[in-house]
């Protein structure tokens, strides 16, 4: 049996592929897989461990040779670009090695004219630099078809795009990084990167689909030495704070308690509940945390595990669902209905109706229930809003309700679920009964949770469940380094994608300054080939990128160990030219920083949020404050200051030059009370 692509199987992160972490989970694929013959996955054959029978294969693909070129400014790495693809205007003059200008031997792979055949792929890093860099290349007469691809484009013209690349049609694709998973081309000649990758394992990956059938091969990144600081503060922008945190925690706790609520309504003696489903609204979680979707899963995903000690997880995540739904009678109303449907019982128990005016809402709360007689007509006698058609439409209606999947299926009995819901509601709607739209937007999907009693337990409300003084106490304790741990483990992995660009920013800025007359491997290097395979074919430019990519890869061995403990990793930084830190006693600095985030904390286009129990800039939780004016300094958006509202304010990326650890950390201390 052949294992391959072994990470994607184990509980392990997926941008730690390397040979020396799959032999620790050989006993998890033997399990798994209920084998207890000899396994191999795809290895190297010097790396054999013999007990488990398992052969890892190296990550090194030697008919690629590497080479890295730095650039100040767009232009001249495009014109750069043009020039590899086309053919030079002269021929290559053998013993001086002068090419149109640039100096070269024939170990250097990349000179005028070097790419002019064979297949190439050409990475970018957005999806308009995609079509723009093909409509350059088009308009630059380079020759052999020229297509491009992204994420953004429709399906079918995405399968069109890379169709014609695959079968010769078009020589050249200029693609985001969204092309190539599940590329089977051998024949591609070269990979060319205008862009700086966004790891050493995404460069690896994408280099490696050129060269599949054996053929020598070509990577060439083209880098900006500016593109690292922008690459840089992006890997900051899943950045979380502990505030942000314990807002979601208590919004778990809210769902639970609402929960629990519903459910003693069913009945009048204390029940003892062993599971219910919550349903965690996206967009009311989004606004209270001021964090985007993705972080909220992740942060779910993580309750989803055991802890350390043994303990079950908090919570199930079932899936994103549409949760708001609204219900248009339009044959009786809804207690009639009632009579005979168990969905309308719940609905009517459960739904807020929509279509009476606002101080009739407020006269019968929530849930407002109107008989036929009379208050039908009075309803729209009193109904102001909405245009003729939907007037028209009103006419004709018994009612218009708003309610919560989730909770109706609460409503409908211990064991009913979501499906149950939906199911009986397709079925009234067929039969013409009733009408129901679900809500598409954020503010009307959620994330379905299912909790067991463990999770109850732990999450509902210590006023909710009589517990004694020093219980309640030990709760929000538990509450409190919940959320610690959570951040922490979230500050982790920031810190390993700060890592990552830091790292191939580092290996290929090594590459590049590879002297461009160094020849072929001297018997001195001999001893650096870790495979033994074609030692004297490989350059120094290789060598050294192979070199440096099998540190990096033991020094992420290593620290996947430490984070196993759920402590903060402190890794060694890598000094970076472009990227300045800040000096707490330079005053003349620390004042223009105190002056742009009170401009910014007093700027009407951040938006203030609606309820006092959403997070707020300026408030007594700093660490959102500080973490939220560094985001909107170092030019990262965030759902409060999107980058569609703040792209042109002075303020946002001002800062971007200072490493964000560094001026978080001068924001906190400015807005510590000691420094006032």
């Amino acid at each position: 049996m052949v294992v391959r692509d072994v990470c994607c199987a184990l509980d392990i992160p997926h941008d730690t592929q390397h040979e020396s972490i799959i032999p620790k989970h050989v006993p998890d694929i033997h399990e798994t897989i209920k084998d207890d013959t000899h396994m191999m996955a795809l290895g190297n054959e010097e790396d054999t461990n013999v007990d488990c029978g398992v052969k890892v294969l190296s990550c090194n693909r030697d008919n690629i040779d590497v080479a890295t070129l730095l650039f100040d400014h767009e232009e001249q790495r495009r014109a750069m670009l043009v020039k590899l693809l086309k053919p030079a205007n002269a021929k290559r003059v053998e013993n001086g090695h002068i090419v149109n200008g640039v100096r070269t031997n024939e170990d250097q792979p990349v000179y005028p004219g070097c790419l002019q055949s064979g297949s190439v792929i050409v990475y970018v890093w957005r999806q308009r630099d995609a079509e723009i860099i093909a409509e350059q290349l088009v308009g630059a007469s380079v020759l052999g078809g020229i297509v491009f691809y992204h994420g953004g484009m429709d399906a079918g013209t995405r399968a069109k795009a890379q169709n014609k690349f695959m079968r010769g049609k078009a020589r050249i694709i200029v693609a985001t990084v969204a092309f190539g998973l599940g590329l089977n081309k051998a024949d591609v000649d070269a990979v060319v990167h205008t862009c700086l990758p966004n790891s050493p394992e995404s460069y690896l990956q994408e280099i490696g689909r050129a060269g599949r059938d054996g053929r020598s091969a070509q990577a060439i990144c083209l880098l900006r030495t500016e593109e690292v600081i922008v690459r840089h503060s992006l890997a900051h922008s899943n950045s979380i704070s502990q505030s942000q945190v314990s807002v979601l925690l208590r919004t778990l706790r809210n769902v639970v308690d609402t929960a629990l609520e519903d459910i003693q309504k069913l009945s009048s003696a204390s029940v003892n509940v062993a599971k219910i489903d919550v349903a965690l609204n996206i967009g009311a979680t989004v606004d209270a945390m001021d964090c985007k979707q993705e972080s909220i899963e992740t942060l779910l995903s993580l309750l989803e595990q055991k802890s350390a000690d043994g303990r079950p997880a908090l919570l199930h995540v079932e899936g994103v669902m549409c949760d708001q739904a609204t219900i248009t009678l339009k044959r009786r109303s809804i207690e009639k209905m009632s009579v005979s449907e168990d969905v309308a019982r719940s609905i009517q128990q459960c739904g807020v109706r929509l279509d009476l005016p606002d101080e009739k809402k407020e006269d019968t709360g929530d849930s407002v229930h109107v008989d036929d007689n009379g208050a039908h007509g009075e309803r729209h006698a009193h109904y102001n809003g909405g245009t003729a058609m939907q007037k028209g439409f009103l006419a004709y209606s018994f009612g218009i309700y708003q309610i919560s999947i989730v909770q109706c299926a609460r409503f409908l009995g211990p064991n009913a679920e979501p499906r149950h819901v939906f199911a009986a509601l397709r079925r009234l709607q067929s039969c013409g009964d009733l009408e129901f739209n679900l809500d598409m937007s954020p503010k009307g999907k959620a994330i379905q949770l299912r909790l067991d009693k463990h999770g109850i337990e732990q999450l509902r409300s210590p006023a909710s469940c009589e517990y004694p003084a020093n219980s309640q106490s030990e709760v929000n304790q538990w509450l409190e380094m919940e959320a610690k741990k959570l951040t922490d483990y979230s500050l982790n992995q920031v810190y390993a994608s700060v890592g990552k660009v830091e790292k191939i920013y580092d290996i290929l800025g090594e590459v590049a300054s590879v002297t461009k007359n160094m020849g072929l491997r001297t018997e001195e290097d001999e001893h650096e080939c870790d495979d033994g395979n074609s030692a004297e074919s490989k350059s120094h430019r290789l060598v050294l990128f192979q070199k440096l990519v099998a540190e990096y890869f033991e020094e992420v061995n290593d620290e996947s160990e430490s984070m196993e403990e759920s402590k903060v990793v402190k890794r060694k930084e890598i000094e970076i030219p472009a990227i300045q830190t800040i000096s707490m006693g330079d005053a003349r600095t620390m004042a223009g920083l105190w002056s742009d985030i009170s401009a910014l904390m007093r700027d009407p286009t951040l938006e203030r949020p609606e309820s006092t129990s959403q997070l707020s800039v300026g408030s007594h939780c700093t660490d959102y404050t500080a973490l939220s004016m560094t985001k909107i300094l170092h030019g990262i958006d965030s759902p409060r200051a999107s980058s569609s509202k703040f792209y042109g304010h002075p303020m946002f990326g001002k800062w971007r030059h200072m490493k964000m650890i560094s001026l978080q950390q001068a924001i906190l201390h400015l807005l510590s009370p000691q420094s006032k």
